[in-house]
């Protein structure tokens, strides 16, 4: 298998983090552990319609990060390469893989990391733009554990199981409420309740080797550092730009929000707020800004600016006309600037004149023939008062001759 870091891998599209994939049942198939120490790995994630090309035996294949057509909440993965293009796959590798031998008539075994560039740091870096946790994925005994949430009396987890049928365990912590539901594709088969981790896998009745607080993993090295340094719980900023990321939006809800103990009830479409205001430009706001007794006092239209100007004062008159004498004080300084500097124009071309052709043809000084030459019809117009440019063009060529 081939590890290596491919040169010719190139991001087309970021894609996006979505919380209910991510961070959802089958959070441990939407993102890459990458190798490091302690069994613990962390992890690169498989944004959704995220788009890379590479280039693999002189040939380019282009890769796309899907939702799985059996399983919604798993990601698939389709490549195309020519007219070839592959079914919806489980692995990245799969895709590729099943591509290159229908084109080349031979197999190979193309890592699916390397070939989605998660060996490259700048790809990682952008494919790590926004992300507030990556996942943990812990060796704990013969399982890996994917812990997937790490906040405030809240806590979130899988394994693989066998309980009659492979299934994947997901555990939760929530305010000291110990839950496991046992998933079979996207239903849920078996729930169980209970203050402990092992009391909660008791009731399962399955035997794993391990207790209920191990397969867990709250109590793990990795999870405790992260628990005791706060590193889960950074605060969460965005602009403008990110208003139509879920991820990031449900993140900063969250810490602003809830966490506050603000009925949630009343802002139930919230997210609609800020999508259709990016999407309406500045409507939104303005009716806002009215219906909260604000006024516009801006001195111009909106075809000369695009800024504006509101006040929030209870007669916005007096706010209004100072607003509008800087604004024609503005205006004036700068029209008295550029008269200025037409005079000064004028003057030292004048005594340009003077200085560098002190006799012309016939023994005189063409020094209005030089003057004109530096100034724009416009110019010459306003300050000769000529009416049109056909005039401006005899005058000129009458001071040039």
């Amino acid at each position: 298998m081939n590890n290596s870091t491919y040169k010719s891998v190139s991001l087309l599209a970021e894609g996006k983090i979505y919380s209910e994939l991510h961070y959802g049942p089958y959070a441990r198939d939407w993102w890459s552990p990458r190798p490091s120490n302690n069994n613990v790995s962390v992890s690169v994630p498989y944004r959704l319609h995220m788009h890379i090309s590479i280039v693999l035996n002189q040939r380019q294949f282009f890769i796309k990060v899907v939702q799985n057509e059996e399983n919604k909440l798993q990601p698939g993965f389709i490549c195309a390469s020519g007219n070839e293009t592959s079914k919806v796959c489980l692995t990245p590798s799969q895709a590729v893989n099943s591509v290159y031998h229908i084109i080349f008539g031979k197999k190979t075994a193309y890592s699916g990391p390397a070939i989605l560039g998660f060996n490259d740091e700048k790809i990682v870096k952008k494919l790590l733009t926004g992300v507030v946790f990556r996942p943990l994925f812990l060796n704990i005994g013969k399982h890996v554990v994917v812990v997937s949430k790490i906040e405030d009396q809240k806590f979130t987890s899988s394994v693989l199981t066998k309980k009659s049928q492979k299934t994947l365990a997901l555990q939760k912590i929530n305010h000291n409420v110990f839950t496991l539901d046992f998933y079979k594709s996207e239903q849920i088969l078996w729930h169980y309740e209970d203050q402990s981790a092992n009391g909660v896998w008791a009731q399962a009745g399955i035997a794993m080797q391990l207790d209920g607080e191990s397969l867990y993993g709250f109590n793990h090295p990795s999870v405790q550092y992260i628990l005791q340094t706060n590193l889960a719980d950074s605060y969460v900023t965005c602009t403008s730009e990110n208003w139509d990321d879920p991820y990031t939006m449900e993140n900063i809800f969250e810490q602003q929000i809830k966490r506050r103990k603000i009925a949630t009830n009343l802002l139930e479409n919230w997210q609609n707020l800020f999508i259709t205001w990016i999407r309406q430009e500045n409507t939104i706001i303005e009716g806002m800004l009215s219906s909260c007794g604000c006024a516009d006092i801006t001195p111009y239209s909106k075809s000369e600016h695009k800024e504006e100007f509101w006040s929030r004062s209870k007669d916005p008159t007096t706010d209004k006309a100072n607003l509008k004498m800087l604004y024609e004080f503005r205006d004036s300084e700068s029209l008295e600037n550029s008269e200025d500097l037409e005079e000064n124009t004028f003057w030292n071309s004048f005594q340009n004149a003077l200085m560098v052709n002190k006799r012309g043809q016939n023994g005189k000084t063409r020094i209005l023939s030089i003057i004109a030459d530096q100034f724009t019809y416009k110019q010459l117009r306003k300050k000769l008062q000529v009416s049109s440019k056909t005039k401006i063009r005899l005058l000129t060529k009458f001071l040039t001759t």
